[in-house]
Order: C-alpha cells, then sequence, then structure tokens
C-alpha cells in the first residue's frame, strides 16, 4: 500500500468561545502497515487537545520501530474553522489528489482523530476553498479493530467540464460497519475526482437522510441541499440524476430507483419519473 504522511501549518484563527481543555493525552490514528487496507490503530500523544496544528503535525510521525504509517503524504493543513461541534480542515491541493482507498482510509485517520476530541462532532475537508467532503463523523468508519474491511469496488458517474459528457471514474472504497452498500457509495459520489475537470452529479452538502432495497426499488430520500443544487441548465440538470442513477444501478439487484426530495418533480426544468429505470433515464 502506498503510504501516505500527513504534515500542518495550521492558520492562527481564533476558536471562539468554545471548551478546550488541556489533556495528558490525544488519540492520534494510523493505518496498520502490515496490510494493504488494515485497521485502524490509535496511539495517545502527549498534546493538547487545543492545539490543531500539533495534531495534525503528529499524524505524519507513527511511534519509531512501529507498524504504523500515516494515512496521507506531502498533505499540509492550511487553515482551520470552528461552528459549534463542527471542525473544518482546509488541506493541501495534495489532498484532492488522493483517491479510492487511499482517499477513504486518508479521511478515517482524520476523522476519528479529531472527532475523538471532546468539542468535535464532525469533520469536512475543502482544498482552496472548494468543499472536498461532506461532514464526517465517527460512524462513518470501522471501528473494531478485529474486523477485516470490506473492500467495495464501483463506478462512480461525473460530469466532464471538457465535453458536458457523464464520465466515469473507478473508485475503492470501504463498506463501513453496519452502513449499507448504498450509503456507502452515495458518499464517495460527494468526493472529488481524482482526475480534473470532473463535476460530482450530487451537489455539494447533500445528505442521504435515508435509504432502502425492497424488491428491486431502491428509495433514496435527499435532504434539501440536492434541490438548493439544481443547475439552471436542463442538459446538466438531466445529467446529475443520470449519473447519480448510473452509479447506484451498478450495485446488483437494484432495478428501479425513487428520489425523494424537496421540489424533486422537476429538476432544473426536466421532468423526473417516480421510478427510475435504466430505460427512463431523462
Amino acid at each position: 500500500m502506498k503510504r501516505f504522511l500527513i504534515a500542518a501549518v495550521a492558520s492562527a484563527l481564533v476558536m471562539g468561545a468554545c471548551d478546550m481543555r488541556p489533556v495528558s493525552g490525544v488519540e492520534v490514528y494510523y493505518i496498520d502497515g502490515s496490510g494493504k487496507a488494515g485497521p485502524l490503530q490509535a496511539v495517545v500523544l502527549q498534546i493538547e487537545e487545543s492545539d490543531i496544528a500539533g495534531i495534525a503535525s503528529a499524524m505524519s510521525a507513527p511511534p519509531p520501530g512501529s507498524h504504523l504509517v500515516s494515512a496521507v503524504e506531502d498533505v499540509y493543513c492550511e487553515g482551520f474553522a470552528l461552528d459549534g461541534a463542527d471542525l473544518t480542515l482546509s488541506l493541501s491541493a495534495a489532498y484532492a489528489e488522493l483517491n479510492g482507498l487511499d482517499r477513504t482510509l486518508a479521511d478515517a485517520c482524520i476523522v476519528m482523530t479529531f472527532t475523538a476530541l471532546p468539542w468535535v462532532d464532525r469533520v469536512r475537508v475543502e482544498v482552496d476553498g472548494g468543499m472536498e467532503t461532506g461532514y464526517m463523523d465517527a460512524d462513518y468508519f470501522l471501528l473494531d479493530d478485529t474486523i477485516t474491511p470490506v473492500v467495495a469496488e464501483y463506478d462512480i458517474q461525473y460530469i466532464s467540464e471538457l465535453t458536458s459528457e457523464l464520465v466515469s471514474e473507478r473508485r475503492q472504497f470501504i463498506i463501513r460497519d453496519g452502513v449499507s452498500l448504498e450509503r456507502c457509495l452515495f458518499d464517495e459520489m460527494l468526493k472529488a475526482a481524482a482526475g480534473s475537470g470532473m463535476i460530482p452529479v450530487v451537489p455539494p452538502k447533500t445528505r442521504l437522510i435515508s435509504s432502502s432495497l425492497s424488491g428491486g426499488t431502491l428509495t433514496l430520500v435527499l435532504s434539501q441541499d440536492f434541490a438548493d443544487g439544481e443547475p439552471s441548465d436542463p442538459r446538466l440538470a438531466a445529467m446529475y440524476i443520470r449519473g447519480l442513477a448510473e452509479s447506484f444501478f451498478a450495485i446488483e439487484g437494484i432495478e428501479r430507483i425513487k428520489l425523494q426530495a424537496p421540489e424533486l418533480r422537476f429538476y432544473g426544468g426536466v421532468a423526473v419519473p417516480e421510478y427510475l429505470t435504466p430505460d427512463n433515464l431523462p
């Protein structure tokens, strides 16, 4: 497995009135270097929990002589911001180059490290001011070190900025313990593509409120953010719907998809069938 390191040069920001008490140690998460997709392991290091720069920097240096490795390489924390219990990390462009399983493992180590702090519930990552991930919490990732992660591989649909056509990117990701394949796939669709000039077909900040699969019908309940992010160009809106559906139709057993979201009957001027099938996509 390619080894990744993280180095941090965090900007000094006013953290507001949050209660960040110094503690005797912070759990910093690393990857088990003995296997390609080893489980996460935490090491308690003597760092104050208010020291975001110190915590991020510590992720670059696993304990000497251990079998642990860090999660990202040449990625710098350029700043951070706190909104209530939501932490946003501003990372350098090298983060955006991570993809597939490497990205999943990097996200897992970052999220598990920072949500271990009592004042952080969720973490998201942005690069150059643009959102790379939605908010992620500890439930996103496998926590039981005795379980071997299950790795899935699927094509994620994106829109090419060059051709304005759908293009696919092969993606590996971990099926998190107790989380459905459909939800894990949706979370991958929110992430930026490894290739340049590729637009996700899910608007930023969209949340999957619930999903269910019964009798070949997959029902996806999406947040208001999906409607708020609808394109004004009907052709582009059609590709959003088509790309979303085609990504899920790759899962065996899904024959129809029912999308539920506010103001979805007409999306960007495009009529959305009650049940999407491979034959009636816009």
